[in-house]
């Protein structure tokens, strides 16, 4: 029950490998050339040789890495909709999300490294959303640092501007509150969010989701995961319209999800 959940929602976005940007001109936007002074390969190797690195060469990790890298590679070079400041800013937003969470698991088994998540939420949101705005890409792979790590919203502002540090703080649990707190402001708050808010959540519900079947935390019983399907469901559905194709991900995965239970409870 668990593996097919994964297997029918995520797939990967298949990207083709061009010729090596390095040193040659790269039209922009506004069709002006923009001298490139290393290649995409290059760049993309650093960062996951640097990931490795923190991540003490975990393999889901890094398998987490290529398909996000996969994706953001066939942004830049094949659909020319980020430049290449964009493109390794988003990198670099990676680097710093690496650095921030390199002491922090997830709380499954295996303690899989935190940074698994976020690079997983950002590939749900270029994969299955389809989105490209690299605020959005970036604001994804930082949206934990502030709540979870010693990050502060000025060093996120400072570093990839006021754009990126507002999405992450409108997805920033208040940790001096109560975690059932927390998790009713998340619903009560869920229908003021802004689109670009709204789609990092339905991104991070959709990744939490199905790492829950698939790698659920140690010592969670049927009723606890079954409340926590309750509870995203709750926030996600008074979430703005603001990207069906993760909307309709997230409900593909809670739909199979209870009616598995219903077979299960017939047997």
């Amino acid at each position: 029950m668990r593996n097919y959940l994964l297997t029918t929602i995520v797939t990967a976005v298949a990207a083709i490998a061009g010729q090596a940007d390095g040193f040659r001109p790269h039209v922009t936007f506004n069709d002006q050339p923009e001298m490139v002074s290393e290649s995409a390969e290059t760049r993309i190797q650093s960062s996951r040789e640097h990931l490795a690195a923190v991540a003490k060469n975990d393999t889901l990790v890094l398998e987490r890495f290529d398909q996000f890298a996969q994706n953001l590679e066939t942004f830049y070079r094949e659909e020319r909709a980020l430049s290449w400041d964009q493109f390794t800013t988003i990198l670099n937003a990676l680097d710093f999300a690496a650095e921030k969470h390199q002491f922090q698991t997830r709380k499954n088994k295996a303690e899989t490294p935190y940074i698994s998540h976020p690079i997983g939420v950002a590939n749900h949101l270029m994969s299955i959303g389809e989105v490209k705005d690299p605020d959005l890409i970036i604001a994804a792979l930082l949206h934990d640092t502030v709540g979870d790590t010693q990050t502060s919203f000025d060093e996120i502002t400072k570093r990839f501007g006021k754009e990126v540090a507002g999405y992450v703080k409108e997805v920033t649990d208040d940790k001096n509150l109560s975690k059932k707190q927390r998790k009713r402001l998340q619903v009560i708050n869920a229908s003021h969010q802004s689109n670009g808010a709204a789609q990092i959540k339905l991104a991070d519900k959709l990744y939490n989701l199905i790492d829950l079947l698939n790698n659920s935390p140690e010592g969670w019983t049927r009723d606890r995961v079954d409340h926590y399907f309750e509870w995203a469901e709750s926030v996600v559905n008074r979430l703005p319209a603001s990207n069906p194709e993760l909307k309709q991900a997230i409900d593909q995965v809670i739909n199979q999800y209870w009616e598995s239970q219903d077979k299960s409870a017939v047997y």
